[in-house]
Order: C-alpha cells, then sequence, then structure tokens
C-alpha cells in the first residue's frame, strides 16, 4: 500500500477535524444518536486508518492512484445532499489550512482507542454545529438558521414524548 498523498493527508486532517460539528448533518434525528452508543460496532470518534472498518474514515487497500475514501460516520436516515455538503467542507477546510494536523492512523480496533469524541446527544450536535466558524463560512450563514431552527424544534418536541424505559404492566 503505497505512502499517501499529501492532499489526501490534507483532506483527512480537514474532515476529522470537522466532523464532530457536522454530527448535526450526518445523524438528523434523536434516533440516530442511538448506535454512537459502545458496543454498537460503530465509529464514536474521528478516525481513520487502512482498511480498518472501525475508524471514521477508512481508506481500503489498493493501488496509491486508486485510493478513496470511506466516510462511514453518516446514517441511512441522513440527507445525502448535506452529508456531501459536510464531507466537502472538510476536504476543503484541510486544503485551505495546511497547517492542520493530522492525527495518527488507528492500527487496530479504533472502537477501544481514544479520539476526537463525537457529540453523543443531538441537541450537543447542534450546538458545536451553531458553534463551529469553518462549517459556517463554507455552508454560508443564511443556511444555519434554516437547519438549526427545526431541528431544535423537533428535538425539543421529542424530549417530551419520549421516555426513558416503557412499563411493563403484569411483571
Amino acid at each position: 500500500m503505497g505512502e499517501d498523498s499529501a492532499l489526501l493527508k490534507r483532506a483527512l486532517a480537514g474532515m476529522i477535524d470537522l466532523m464532530p460539528a457536522s454530527m448535526a448533518l450526518l445523524a438528523p434525528n434523536v434516533n440516530s444518536y442511538r448506535r454512537f452508543q459502545p458496543g454498537m460496532y460503530v465509529p464514536t470518534q474521528a478516525s481513520w486508518g487502512h482498511n480498518n472498518r472501525t475508524v471514521a474514515l477508512r481508506i481500503p487497500c489498493g493501488e496509491r492512484q486508486n485510493h478513496r475514501v470511506e466516510y462511514r460516520v453518516a446514517g441511512a436516515d441522513a440527507n445525502p445532499y448535506l452529508v456531501m455538503a459536510a464531507i466537502f467542507a472538510g476536504i476543503l477546510h484541510g486544503l485551505d489550512n495546511p497547517q492542520l494536523p493530522l492525527q495518527e492512523e488507528v492500527e487496530g480496533n479504533g472502537l477501544e482507542q481514544e479520539g476526537l469524541p463525537f457529540p453523543i446527544r443531538q441537541s450537543d450536535a447542534l450546538w458545536e454545529f451553531m458553534q463551529n466558524d469553518h462549517l459556517r463560512e463554507r455552508l454560508r450563514r443564511a443556511f444555519l438558521p434554516c437547519f438549526s431552527m427545526p431541528v431544535s424544534m423537533m428535538n425539543y418536541c421529542s424530549l417530551s414524548v419520549l421516555s426513558q424505559k416503557p412499563k411493563l404492566s403484569g411483571c
């Protein structure tokens, strides 16, 4: 597996840096966060590795000229256009900021290693999304309130109807 190009490393660094703030786009509803728990075999932190299915950004085996990145965080419930916007924002962030450090490649089980953690609640993800200057710049300031207000209301309403534990009768 050859050496990764400098551009690929910069793109990885940018995607990893923006990934926690992008979670509001990648996991768009309250139930999306149920899979981001330990033991669910899904990445819970921003990480990368070669041919490693336990990391958020996987570079499959292959010839250097065929390298690609699997972005393994977004759920099936995410809007594919917003997912692509988050990915492109991360890539551009990395290319525009060559000084951005790329964390060490994860070898072995990435689910057991420490890295840049994702928000585990929708409200936290929305807060990080709204506070991130780089996403705000890339996605344009006008988009953020249009996206965040309905999500905030949905999150607020879901808190009033979700119960922690179902009540079982007859037990």
